[in-house]
């Protein structure tokens, strides 16, 4: 075994995911004649997507610290809120989405010329197309926890039923998710 190869995540977070995007209504992956269509997708553990997550990051933690600031000098207290703006939300996955496309296959639009595939300039028309689903968001963000009283088995049944329900996620939620549960196996062992 060539360990340094065999376990090379970071290597491995450079492959490209190819991703079979699914209707939002019906999960069933979507066709075109008969191949699927495919988004083409960059792991959140790529080195250009890492460098553009430090990034915002940054600039959010700065416009942060400037608020609080500003709030202190004005005799106040910073503010500690959450922001359950919709659209906000709905743009940052979206952004984040564009960010993580990386082109498409078996994906067409009508151009000046006639029928041209997709490319990676049409990820924010993409992303658009649909809205994210607030089902699908607050199962990612909120765990499933055992109930008072709920027996352990019923309770792992009751999650993977949960976790395996279609909840309408967007083309955005569905890029996003893909990308993540790819570095998530990264970090567990990289399949050549």
């Amino acid at each position: 075994m060539d360990f340094l190869k065999e376990y090379d995540a970071r290597a491995a977070a450079e492959n490209l995911i190819e991703y079979e995007l699914r209707d939002q209504a019906t999960g069933k992956v979507i066709t075109n004649g008969k191949k699927p269509c495919v988004v083409l997708i960059r792991s959140t553990m790529s080195e250009e997507i890492l460098s553009a997550d430090r990034a915002e990051k940054n600039a959010a933690m700065t416009e942060a610290f400037r608020r609080a600031r500003a709030a202190k000098n004005e005799g106040g207290e910073a503010e500690a809120s959450v922001d359950f703006d919709w659209s906000r939300i709905e743009e940052q996955i979206n952004n984040r989405a564009i960010r993580l496309i990386a082109g498409f296959r078996n994906m067409q639009t009508k151009g000046d010329s006639g029928p041209r595939e997709l490319t990676v300039e049409d990820a924010s028309a993409f992303v658009a197309l649909n809205r994210i689903s607030e089902d699908h968001h607050w199962r990612r963000v909120i765990p499933l926890v055992k109930n008072d009283g709920e027996k352990e088995r019923d309770f792992v049944k009751r999650k993977a039923k949960v976790e395996n329900e279609w909840l309408q996620a967007s083309f955005a939620q569905q890029i996003v998710d893909a990308a993540s549960e790819h570095a998530a196996l990264l970090g567990k062992r990289v399949t050549h």
